[in-house]
């Protein structure tokens, strides 16, 4: 059997729809074993007449089929999505399938070259493709899908090396000139020990905001007594490598006596009720560090938009509410959670992981996808929902669930039954570490 990694790409009627149905027309073959599907972005056309945006995404294949056959099935799946001849080179389609890896072989026919001729050279291949093969090497240069993103990245931003600033007072100057320059600011808050998670919020920053900030601190204040303050993972020169390859402008890495110059905090900032459910409950005084130290870097930082990640949903509902009752003049922008193929969350403390936990982690997405399932088969009752959740994530060795609730997207209160926006939420131990996600239902954003 040989892993496949194609290319999905469409600009006509319904692209989403058109998509699923040629990716449906795979599985029904019975040739092809669809393992995973990236998420799908839209692009501009590139080449050929003028004609409207593509949607593009990137699926993961296992076959036994010769190269030369799959395609053949492929131009068969674009003819079931609506796709027929028209004789215009690069034009307006329904559905565009290409092989762009297929195991380590290297094709060179008049009809078939593999890799794809052009991967290396277009965003939004090598964007999806990262989602479900960032580590997977190019059988051609020998460097990585994600090396190979990076490098077409730094080419179209040109070269730069964010800067390192460590103090507030660096931090206020260097805002000064981007307010006098009248340029629109991003933050991207982390904790560092950078993955794709992090690197799609600094991409989603970089793309709107015309300079960006991320901040890299391991707040002590949102760590309790026993927890991993003292081992969380600290990598600042890669960090800083790969926030100048995503083409970040400054790292603002402060050490902690520049963030909390006492030794005692007497002022925090407290986001009620929303700060006690869920994770606040198993950690107490978490969110109040958390919401204290955000709020410190909007007012160093004063950025036009901030951007968090889906995973920490809690986090988000909190950052939100603290942002409208304190009166912040700062957009947030809560971006998708970035998963593995496998679908287990992207996350700082998945190093923790051996190998045979790492693998019972995945058992918390599947219970997540095995209660979506169900919602989508009309399934409201949230105890039927929670129930498809623990039997998944309690049905092996090693995985203790801490809770699973379904709560309102906004207010974060318990639901017995779903008739708006809820999110079903999940932390458990894997072995000894702690791992959350969660799911959004019924139109939540």
């Amino acid at each position: 059997m040989a892993i496949v990694y194609i290319g999905l790409g469409a600009n006509l009627g319904d692209r989403e729809a058109n998509l699923r149905t040629a990716l449906d027309h795979l599985r029904e073959s019975g040739q092809v074993a669809v393992l995973a599907v990236s998420r799908l972005v839209e692009s501009d056309a590139v080449g050929g007449p003028s004609q409207p945006r593509f949607l593009n995404g990137a699926a993961r294949l296992e076959t036994d089929l010769p190269p030369h056959e799959l395609l053949r099935l492929l131009k068969a799946a674009e003819y079931r999505a609506g796709r027929r001849p028209t004789g215009v080179r690069w034009g307006p389609r329904e559905a565009d399938l290409d092989i762009l890896l297929y195991g380590n072989r290297v094709i060179d026919t008049p009809d078939l070259r593999v890799p794809h001729p052009l991967l290396r050279e277009r965003a939004f291949v090598l964007g999806p493709l990262s989602e479900l093969a960032g580590e997977v090497h190019d059988p051609v240069t020998g460097k990585t899908i994600r090396e190979l993103l990076l490098e077409l990245q730094r080419r179209a931003w040109g070269h730069r090396t964010a800067r390192l600033l460590e103090s507030r007072a660096a931090m206020l100057d260097y805002v000064a000139m981007v307010k006098r320059n009248r340029f629109t600011l991003g933050l991207v808050p982390t904790m560092g020990a950078f993955h794709e998670g992090h690197l799609s919020l600094m991409r989603a920053a970089r793309k709107a905001c015309d300079k960006v900030v991320v901040s890299l601190f391991v707040n002590p204040t949102q760590f309790g007594p026993s927890e991993d303050l003292d081992r969380y993972p600290r990598q600042l020169e890669r960090d800083l490598a790969l926030a100048s390859e995503t083409g970040i402008d400054v790292v603002f890495a402060p050490p902690a006596a520049e963030m909390y110059p006492e030794r005692t905090v007497s002022t925090w900032v407290t986001v009620e009720n929303l700060s006690e459910t869920l994770c606040g409950a198993a950690r107490p005084g978490h969110f109040r560090g958390v919401a204290t130290v955000v709020a410190k870097l909007l007012n160093l930082v004063r950025p036009d938009v901030a951007y968090f990640g889906q995973k920490d949903w809690q986090q988000t509902v909190v950052i939100r509410r603290m942002v409208r009752d304190l009166c912040f003049p700062v957009e947030v922008r809560v971006e998708p959670t970035a998963r593995e193929p496998d679908g287990l969350a992207l996350s700082s403390r998945n190093i923790y992981l051996d190998a045979g936990e790492r693998k019972e982690a995945t058992r918390l997405f599947r219970g997540l996808g095995a209660a979506r399932d169900a919602f989508l088969a009309g399934e409201r009752s949230a105890a039927a929902l929670r129930a498809k959740v623990l039997a998944e994530i309690e049905g092996g060795p090693g995985v203790r669930a801490e809770y699973v609730e379904v709560v309102d997207a906004e207010t974060l209160a318990r639901v017995e039954d779903l008739s708006g926006p809820a999110v079903i939420a999940v932390a458990a131990r894997v072995g000894r570490t702690r791992l959350i996600d969660n799911l959004l239902l019924g139109g939540a954003a």
